[in-house]
Order: structure tokens, then C-alpha cells, then sequence
């Protein structure tokens, strides 16, 4: 670190802005790589993006993209369900029993919470923290996850909380399978955004685009102009909208059609790529394939068990395998996430018959 210096967080500084809390699920951003005055301020980071490259087109926060319900659906579906898998340590193949911290219910987060928001992080963000606590030989006492807004790299990859160089041992780190769909499917997210914010708009006004085309030659001064649109705008909005008185100096021509089928065809595709971006099957995020009809639902078995090997073990293997590191458990010895009863649970969907018509 040469003249950088290393600081260790002490148990007094391990309070409540920086170990969990209920309502920390919404908070944190995506690390953007752009040093800033501002830290990681949400909405000020968004102005320094588009300061410099003249648009907000930087990582998506992670409020925003939780509120996409295919990306909240998606982390609710990892997060829930590897939450509930216990942390078993191996020697070899033979269990040796978990460390205290990894299931002691005396700290101020339950161990599946605690799971559930280090999934959550390794989705989003690609990384997650612990702050750790160790005895005088080095064991772990205690592991707290670190919420994302309040550390981050610096440009030599050493972590840093609240502007201090962390000590490697104050920690652990835990990498993901990818980089964090945050980051990854930027553009994807806001596209989905995009869409949400669009089909808003056509169910307040599911009507075509209309141009209002004046007759005659008495031309309308702007003001008029102006008044007549927000007038019509109104009328649009209004319950009986679809009924309107139009002025003989006035035709109206509707441009296009409604786009709520469009609309619902592209929810669909957004959710099928965030699917491919969390690494779930399209079907559990209610998202069929372009052009299949989802009026037919197929339970037969194995489709569990896709949901579990292909979208869970990804990052069930990733905390794994940073629990797995000397600096978590003694030399020759290995940390796994035991989902014997998730997988259990997935086999046991079994098909109900022939595929039928909701």
C-alpha cells in the first residue's frame, strides 16, 4: 500500500449506518468507476454523468432497477430461496460443522437476512462485503454484510469505507458469478424503465396519437394554440374521454393506432433478457418465448430443477467459494452453501397431466 494507510474498523464503528438494516433492501448504487466530490450519491452521480457525457445513461441505481418487476421478481426468487440454505464447512467430504458466526442468531440480522442481502448484492452489483470481527488467533467472530453505497474500490482495488483503506483482514470479499446486472445490463434496465414509463402513459391515454388540424384561414395565435392542446390533453384523460366536442375550424386525424399490444410484447422481451441477465429461465419470470402462446403452462418435472441448477447454484458456488478462502476457514478446508433441500424441493414438481389452456 506503500504510504497508504491501512485502517481497521473497530466494533465501534460497526453501527447501524454501516450493518444492516430493514430498510437498506432499496439502497446502494452500482459503483460507476467515475471518482467524484460527491461519493456515491445517487442523484448527484447521475449529474456528474451527465455533466461529462451529456446524459444520465450512467449505471442504473439500484432503487430504479428493483422497481422493474421482472428484476424484482428475479432477485426475490435467488435471494428467497438461498437464504434458506444452511452454510455447512467440509473437510474432504466429510462435514465438519459451520463456524458460530455463520448461524449465531445474538447479532442485530438473522443469518438468512444476512444471506439474502449478499445474494441481492452479487445479483445487482456483482460484490458483496463482510465486516468481520476476529479473535486473537485470527478466527472469525462475527460477519456483518456491508451495505453497497457505503464502500467501494479505490483505483488500486483495495476497499474503502467512509474515505479509509480498510484492513484486508476487517474483512471479506465476496464475488459474484458476473458483474452485476447493474452494470452488465445497463442499457437493458433502462430500456425496461423506459417501457414502464410508456405503457404509464398509454393507460392514462389509451388513445392513437391525434393531430388537430385547423381549417380555414383564421389562424390561432400561440397562446391559443397552447390553450386548445392542454384543453384537448384534458379532455383525453377524462373518464369520458373517448366522447369530444371538436370546433368546425378544427379536424381531428388520429396517427397510428394503440400500442398496448406493442407494448405488451415488449414487457415480455424485456423480461426474457433480464431473465438471461440473472441467469433464471424466462418461465419464471412469467416471461414466455417470442412468439409462443403463455396460455399454456408445463410443470413437468425437471423444470424445477433447471430453475435451481442453472439460476441458484451460480452464486450458491460463488459465496462458496469466498467462504471457502484461509482467511474464512482453516487450510484444507471448504465452505458450501447446502441446498440438499432446495434441490429436493424442485425434483418434487411433478407434472399435473397434459399441458392445458388457462
Amino acid at each position: 500500500m506503500g504510504l497508504r494507510r491501512a485502517t481497521r474498523i473497530n466494533g465501534a464503528a460497526k453501527t447501524a449506518p454501516v450493518m444492516e438494516a430493514a430498510a437498506s433492501a432499496a439502497a446502494g448504487i452500482a459503483r460507476s468507476g467515475i471518482v467524484t466530490p460527491f461519493g456515491q450519491s445517487s442523484t448527484l452521480s447521475q449529474v456528474v454523468w451527465s455533466d461529462i457525457f451529456g446524459t444520465t445513461a450512467g449505471p442504473v441505481l439500484r432503487a430504479d432497477a428493483l422497481s422493474i418487476p421482472a428484476v424484482a421478481k428475479g432477485v426475490a426468487l435467488v435471494t428467497s430461496s438461498l437464504s434458506g440454505c444452511p452454510l455447512k464447512v467440509y473437510e474432504g467430504d466429510t462435514e465438519v460443522g459451520a463456524s458460530t458466526w455463520m448461524y449465531a442468531t445474538d447479532g442485530p440480522v438473522a443469518p438468512q437476512y444476512r444471506m439474502a442481502f449478499i445474494v441481492e448484492d452479487l445479483v445487482l452489483g456483482g460484490w458483496s462485503v463482510l465486516l468481520v470481527d476476529r479473535d486473537a488467533d485470527g478466527n472469525i467472530l462475527s460477519g456483518d454484510r456491508v451495505r453497497p453505497d457505503l464502500w467501494s474500490f479505490d483505483d488500486l482495488g483495495n476497499v474503502v469505507i467512509g474515505n479509509e483503506i480498510v484492513d484486508p483482514q476487517t474483512i471479506v470479499l465476496i464475488k459474484g458469478p458476473h458483474d452485476g446486472i447493474l452494470n452488465t445490463g445497463a442499457r437493458t434496465l433502462r430500456a425496461a424503465i423506459a417501457l414502464e414509463n410508456a405503457w404509464i402513459r398509454t393507460v392514462k391515454n389509451p388513445i392513437p396519437a391525434t393531430l388537430l388540424k385547423q381549417i380555414g384561414d383564421d389562424q390561432l395565435e400561440d397562446d391559443e394554440i397552447d390553450d386548445l392542446l392542454a384543453a384537448w390533453r384534458t379532455a383525453r384523460q377524462d373518464p369520458d374521454g373517448a366522447v369530444a366536442y371538436v370546433p368546425a375550424n378544427i379536424a381531428v386525424e388520429a396517427l397510428g393506432s394503440v400500442i398496448a399490444d406493442v407494448l405488451v410484447e415488449a414487457r415480455n422481451a424485456s423480461a426474457i433478457d433480464i431473465a438471461r441477465l440473472i441467469g433464471l429461465p424466462a418461465s419464471s419470470l412469467d416471461a414466455g418465448a417470442v412468439q409462443t402462446s403463455l396460455t399454456y403452462t408445463n410443470t413437468s418435472v425437471g423444470v424445477g430443477l433447471v430453475l435451481a441448477q442453472q439460476g441458484f447454484t451460480p452464486y450458491a458456488n460463488a459465496i462458496g467459494a469466498a467462504l471457502s478462502m484461509d482467511n474464512v476457514v482453516p487450510p484444507g478446508r471448504r465452505t458450501a452453501l447446502d441446498m440438499t433441500q432446495l434441490l429436493a424441493d424442485a425434483a418434487s414438481i411433478s407434472r399435473s397431466g397434459a399441458p392445458t389452456k388457462d
